[in-house]
């Protein structure tokens, strides 16, 4: 049976026996190298568990041994020079938990009150172009496609899954047919995809080599990003202009994947309020996928100048909406360094800057029916008037030619899942 014998000794306390309950619960077990008290069976009175290895939960400074006196407790600190000494002195010589120094964290369920009510797939007005960030797995392909808006304001258009290998050539077309869809505004201006970055690392490096080469004019790029655990930081896209990749001299873009998170996740996300850098949400995403979206946190380790900032995983999370984010900056950081001006895009579109839109929350609150608010796991419905311009009733079909371009699959057929 599970006792706790502090519960126990607070139950006898209260029973009025005082003092005298110490000796119901613990027994003096005492030698000439230690003295403590061992808890005994509530039943039989006896010790239950053997004690080859005694447990303390005092620290050092009560010990009468003069290698632990408070001038050696300190000596000891100050010759810690990292995070992990600083966690093996507060354990074992203090008998205290250390959680490691690591940066503020923006929480997953805050997140959720930041979404928007405007359908998945439909562009809103704020968008001047729209990049697509690919996660290559092993028997999956996650893409986000982000809509980019005056001064790197995003919104998060939709998030698909093609189920299947990168090396199989159905796969391949059904991802070059996704991202050569068009989107549409309220008003049917139509976007294509202007750039991606497909992660090419893991088991399919080759296959994400060939299927960019035969889209290099498309800007469809394959990266890879730099190892993160040395912690330095070089810039998300390589300051030297690409030029011109010919088949036979391709090599894949080295991202600087460490600075693409600090922008992410210590610039962008936690934005309060619309405006440069804030990051849109939809419906589409619940919990899981903004704890995917911050399934990483700073680690800092050693000190002064010595001192490095890494990003390490949360242990039990999954990181594909965050490393799809990271690829879609890294698209659009791409196109700013071949010469595209994203606020002068916006003007070019007529994107327009958004005013305080409407949470999916607030809609809730202000008493909307069943069809205009929105329940927490499902996609909306309606956009709400504050945050998108509605869309037309029945809109035109577009063109024959813009529609055979566009590829766009039936609502029933595209699915978004989470790993």
């Amino acid at each position: 049976m599970f006792q706790k014998p502090l519960d126990r000794y607070e139950a006898e306390w209260h029973a009025g026996i005082g003092i005298a309950a110490v000796d119901r619960v613990w027994d003096w077990w005492a030698s000439n190298r230690h003295g403590v008290y061992r808890a005994k069976c509530s039943e039989c009175g006896t010790w239950a568990v053997p004690n080859n290895h005694a447990g303390f939960q005092a620290g050092k400074l009560y010990s009468p041994w003069q290698n632990d006196s408070p001038p050696r407790m300190a000596e000891k600190f100050l010759a810690i020079t990292d995070e992990d000494g600083k966690l093996t002195f507060y354990n074992t010589q203090l008998a205290l938990t250390y959680r490691k120094h690591m940066a503020k964290q923006v929480d997953g369920h805050a997140l959720l009150a930041r979404r928007e009510n405007w359908p998945d797939g439909f562009v809103p007005d704020g968008v001047a172009l729209l990049t697509a960030g690919i996660d290559t797995q092993d028997y999956r392909i996650e893409i986000e496609v982000v809509g980019w808006g005056r001064d790197e304001e995003s919104w998060s258009i939709e998030h698909h899954v093609i189920d299947g290998e990168m090396s199989d050539p159905d796969v391949r077309a059904q991802l070059e047919a996704y991202l050569s869809r068009t989107w549409y505004r309220a008003d049917e201006r139509p976007f294509t995809i202007t750039a991606a970055c497909q992660d090419s690392g893991g088991h399919h490096t080759d296959a994400v080599y060939n299927f960019s080469k035969e889209n290099l004019r498309r800007k469809w790029w394959a990266i890879k990003g730099e190892s993160a655990r040395t912690g330095f930081r070089n810039p998300l896209w390589p300051t030297k202009r690409p030029s011109s990749r010919s088949k036979k001299t391709f090599r894949p873009i080295i991202l600087g994947v460490n600075a693409g998170k600090d922008t992410i996740l210590q610039s962008h996300l936690p934005k309060p309020t619309p405006g440069p850098g804030y990051m849109h949400f939809n419906g589409d995403w619940d919990l899981p996928a903004f704890e995917q979206l911050t399934s990483e946190q700073i680690e800092i380790k050693g000190e002064g100048s010595q001192k490095i900032r890494r990003w390490v995983p949360i242990a039990g999370r999954a990181n594909e909406r965050l490393d799809c984010r990271v690829y879609a900056l890294a698209a659009l950081r791409g196109l700013m360094h071949t010469g595209l001006k994203l606020n002068r895009e916006a003007d070019k579109v007529g994107a327009e800057v958004t005013p305080q839109s409407e949470t999916v929350e607030e809609a809730a609150s202000h008493g909307r029916d069943g069809d205009d608010r929105l329940p927490a796991d499902n996609m909306p419905v309606r956009p709400v008037e504050r945050s998108v311009a509605s869309p037309p009733a029945q809109p035109r079909d577009p063109p024959r030619s813009a529609a055979k371009m566009s590829g766009r699959s039936e609502p029933g057929r595209r699915r978004t899942r989470l790993a």
